[in-house]
């Protein structure tokens, strides 16, 4: 309760920083993850006073279904229509993030000191091609480094603008494809539709195939796009603030944790969770329809853990849903 509960008009005030809705959400993640954790009833200790009591493993879900309803209860956060609103280069005014790491896009590296400024969302720069620097005018060359694994990408519909487009034939048009997605699959062109050649004059062409971890090649693995990247040479690295919470996560989580058994009443239907489905299929004349036809029964708990991969790929919460969903070694 010290804490400050955001609103529009402290919203940019409290960019980066500690807020109620940042503690509930991470309350929320913690009982949602406690029994995933090895918590049980009988080896949780409470301090003398509190008023919170854990009688048996559903109370951690009821519990999580509480801390989310205060996130959403509080009026502070709301989906935006638009997914890539909340990754865009100036995504400060996002109304679902609820916690980021502010970044400098000009900061230089200092090793020297622990305080000093430096650009950890390089996300974008780790990921894409080496050629893709011509082909989107960047300053610092990209890594070409992490991608996605090929049944990871299948989790999508083509159609998903969550994923890589392919129904849109996004891995035909590369570069030169008009819509957004958050993948990068196809050629690397330059502004007349010609491939460029990496330096080893091979075409960059990106598959969403990896031959293997020892013999990829440079065009192997689905590329990191949802973060916008500036094409006017105005930052060196990545301006963007790096999302570690969003408002989606936590109404996926309330979802999640009564289905698990927590007391509490759905908001599947409400008109933030109908607009966060709705977005994910933005360029389909009926976008509700698409995605009811795409992720058919997604209320149940294997198809969440699905759903969850798709809506918030690396945002650093993966790995502990494979965990929580028993699948981490056996995907």
């Amino acid at each position: 309760p010290n804490l400050p509960a955001v609103t529009d008009a402290t919203r940019a005030t409290n960019l980066g920083r500690v807020t109620q809705g940042m503690a509930y959400s991470l309350l929320a993640r913690l009982y949602l993850n406690a029994e995933s954790f090895g918590c049980t009833p009988e080896n949780i200790k409470f301090p003398e006073g509190c008023e919170i009591k854990i009688a048996n493993v559903n109370d951690f879900y009821t519990n999580a279904v509480r801390c989310c309803d205060m996130v959403i209860n509080s009026g502070s956060y709301s989906i935006e229509s638009n997914y890539f609103d909340n990754f865009k280069i100036l995504n400060e005014n996002s109304r679902e993030n609820i916690f980021v790491i502010v970044e400098d896009g000009n900061a230089k590296f200092d090793m020297r000191s622990n305080g000093s400024m430096s650009n950890k969302m390089r996300m974008i720069h780790l990921s894409l091609h080496y050629c893709h620097q011509k082909a989107y005018n960047m300053i610092e060359k990209p890594w070409n480094g992490f991608a996605a694994r090929p049944s990871y990408m299948e989790l999508f519909d083509g159609k998903d603008v969550r994923g890589a487009g392919i129904g849109y034939g996004a891995d035909t048009l590369g570069t030169m494809n008009q819509k957004q997605f958050a993948w990068f699959l196809g050629p690397v062109t330059d502004d007349k539709g010609n491939i460029l050649n990496d330096e080893n004059k091979n075409p960059a062409y990106v598959t969403k195939e990896i031959i293997s971890l020892s013999e990829a090649t440079w065009n192997d693995g689905a590329r990191f796009a949802k973060y916008e990247v500036d094409k006017t040479k105005k930052y060196d690295w990545a301006e963007n603030d790096y999302v570690l919470m969003r408002y989606a996560d936590v109404l996926w989580m309330k979802e999640e944790a009564i289905l698990r058994g927590g007391q509490g009443t759905s908001g599947f239907d409400t008109p933030d969770f109908q607009k966060l489905r709705k977005r994910a299929f933005a360029y389909e004349a009926d976008p509700a329809a698409a995605y009811a036809a795409a992720y058919p029964d997604v209320l149940t708990l294997d198809k969440i853990c699905d759903e969850r991969g798709r809506e918030f790929s690396w945002e650093c919460i993966r790995r502990r849903d494979l965990i929580r969903f028993d699948k981490f070694d056996k995907i």
